[in-house]
């Protein structure tokens, strides 16, 4: 019990009864206060949630919402962007278009004018190397032509030589006659060498493979400079392995020919001391060759440019030499598959080394030697005289040809007539018959073959010859035409009757004798002379008539030629007319006519205008009908 009711037990216990009551309510609304703060705080905390989930909510809405809207202004700005992303493409494209464009505008003005360059410098290159061919062509025409033109005369200045030689002379004119004869064998030398170089150079040297003795090669090498040693007081000392003397495969004639340029300049430029040759086997398909001289030497400038084409040493100007030999020797070896060496020393002399392949055969040298005598052909007797006939364009060819087997005691006959020819084989019948290759009316090849393929007596087994300047064509070339054997221009009687011999098996007595009778004296007359015509028939005015006559006749028939040609204008026969009149002329001498003949001659390869060709056609018919009439004495 309260201490208050004490002081007032009824009042003051129901005053605190209701205290009691009125707290109790107070506590209890304050509970329920508390209880609708609580419910009304998880009221609120509740709407706080559920408006934290309806914010959630909406922001996600908004976010789709938002995102949708983006969808949707991406959707509807996509074709805006692909086309700006178009129209910049397009404007990127457009310029690298435009920059490519002008690049390949750029690239291909270089492009065509390298192009153009590199197009107008082919042709330039090809133009320049069909002009290189042609001045090929040409060197290698001119050589054999001027080859041909300078043989062809040397020839009769051969023949006349051997002709003189036969004759009753003192021993004066037998010296000059012998040096005649050394000048004309080198021009010869000279024009062999020529040739060689221009056939090494176009590659139209053959290499021959015969069987041969070495030894017995270098042996007669050897005894042909002998005597040229001897003549300079040099010893040839010659030393030549045993091994070597039997067979071997090889050109025979290219070693000769390089050994013998090789031992030439050795004997030429060796005053005093010796000279030296020694062959030795290397291996069984290659032999060493050593020329070693003590003559003046060479300098190493000097051994660098000895080989070159038409050099001569400034220390051997005063000494007598082309300048083609060593080259010709070099392309030989070289052509054979060999090798050169070559050792000089100033004061002291040189050393030439040469390797060569050889093939060893089993073949007898004897039975294979190409100078194995051919045997007689069938119809030829085997002694006394045989019937020769000559076919010829050059009347003086002709008759120096009979001149010399005249001597030998050979009756031949000569014509200039293709026609004439054959009707001379109808009727009689010839062991041989000698035939020039260039003429006129028809050449060498063409008459050969229609000899073999007519129906004339003893027209398959006939031995022709081939008689040429033209160095361009091979031995064998005239073989496969038909052509028995060649000689080529000039020849010598000696040349003349060994090859008669080696045809026909019959030997030939030498040169008959002739009249010691005084030569008459040379008729001179004002237009012409009449010198080597005297010389030639040995003072025979019988066949000096005759060859006058001859002369006359034909140089008034050409006359009407000349004549006809000049009104056609048909300058090749003229030229051609010129060339056959030409011998004849300079046999007598005629001075006057002669340059006006070369130069008609010429015409073609001087390309003289046609006027020009008219013009000295005409003065030559004019001076040539003038020679007739007040020296010929014909009307």
């Amino acid at each position: 019990m309260d201490d208050k009711c004490l002081i007032d037990p009824q009042r003051d216990c129901l005053g605190l009864q209701k205290a009691n009551m009125l707290e109790r309510q107070m506590e209890k609304m304050q509970e329920q206060a508390r209880d609708t703060h609580n419910k009304r705080f998880d009221r609120i905390r509740d709407l706080e949630k559920a408006e934290a989930a309806r914010n959630e909510q909406y922001e996600n809405i908004m976010g789709k919402l938002d995102k949708l809207i983006a969808w949707q202004e991406a959707e509807q700005a996509a074709p805006k962007k692909r086309w700006d992303s178009i129209k910049d493409k397009a404007v990127w494209a457009v310029l690298a278009a435009v920059i490519a464009f002008l690049l390949i505008l750029f690239f291909t003005f270089f492009i065509l004018r390298d192009l153009s360059r590199s197009q107008r410098y082919r042709k330039e290159l090809e133009a320049a190397n069909r002009y290189a061919d042609q001045l090929l062509k040409s060197r290698e025409k001119m050589i054999l032509t001027v080859t041909h033109d300078i043989k062809s005369p040397l020839s009769s200045v051969i023949g006349y030589i051997e002709l003189l030689n036969n004759t009753p002379i003192n021993e004066r004119q037998r010296y000059f006659l012998k040096n005649m004869r050394g000048s004309s064998e080198h021009i010869l030398k000279l024009i062999g060498n020529l040739l060689d170089l221009s056939k090494l150079e176009n590659n139209k040297m053959p290499v021959e493979h015969i069987v041969f003795n070495p030894y017995h090669l270098f042996q007669e090498i050897t005894d042909n400079f002998m005597p040229l040693a001897a003549a300079k007081h040099l010893e040839l000392k010659a030393r030549f392995s045993e091994d070597l003397d039997k067979d071997y495969s090889g050109d025979a004639l290219r070693i000769r020919q390089i050994l013998t340029n090789i031992l030439s300049n050795a004997v030429k430029y060796t005053t005093t001391g010796y000279i030296s040759f020694s062959a030795e086997t290397v291996n069984p398909e290659k032999i060493r060759l050593k020329i070693q001289d003590t003559g003046s030497g060479m300098t190493p400038e000097e051994q660098k440019i000895i080989f070159q084409e038409f050099t001569r040493l400034t220390s051997h100007a005063t000494i007598e030499g082309t300048g083609l030999g060593l080259t010709i020797t070099l392309k030989l070896i070289h052509l054979l598959g060999g090798e050169i060496q070559l050792n000089s020393t100033p004061g002291k002399g040189s050393c030439f080394t040469i390797l060569l392949p050889l093939g060893q055969c089993t073949t007898s040298s004897s039975t294979a030697s190409p100078e194995t005598p051919i045997p007689p052909r069938p119809g030829i007797p085997a002694s006394g005289s045989p019937k020769i006939l000559f076919i010829d364009d050059d009347p003086l060819q002709l008759e120096m040809a009979v001149g010399l087997l005249a001597n030998y005691g050979i009756q031949a006959e000569a014509t200039t007539s293709p026609q004439h020819l054959l009707n001379k084989l109808a009727s009689t019948k010839y062991d041989l018959l000698f035939s020039d290759i260039q003429m006129p009316e028809t050449n060498g090849f063409d008459l050969v073959k229609q000899i073999r393929n007519s129906l004339l007596p003893n027209a398959a087994d006939l031995c022709i010859v081939a008689l040429s300047a033209d160095s361009g064509r091979t031995e064998k070339e005239y073989l496969d035409a038909g052509f028995s054997a060649f000689l080529s221009k000039p020849f010598t009687s000696g040349q003349l009757t060994a090859l008669i011999t080696h045809l026909t098996g019959i030997s030939l007595s030498g040169p008959a004798t002739t009249s010691s009778s005084n030569p008459a004296q040379d008729i001179e007359r004002r237009g012409y002379s009449l010198k080597h015509i005297l010389q030639f028939v040995d003072n025979d005015r019988e066949a000096l008539q005759k060859i006058l006559d001859s002369f006359v006749l034909t140089t008034r028939e050409h006359i009407e030629l000349l004549k006809k040609y000049q009104e056609e204008k048909q300058c090749t026969a003229i030229v051609q007319l010129a060339h056959k009149m030409l011998p004849m002329f300079r046999q007598l001498e005629i001075d006057e006519e002669i340059p006006l003949l070369e130069k008609l001659e010429q015409a073609t390869k001087n390309d003289l205008p046609e006027n020009q060709i008219l013009s000295l056609t005409q003065e030559v018919i004019n001076k040539t009908i003038l020679l007739l009439k007040e020296d010929f004495k014909i009307s």
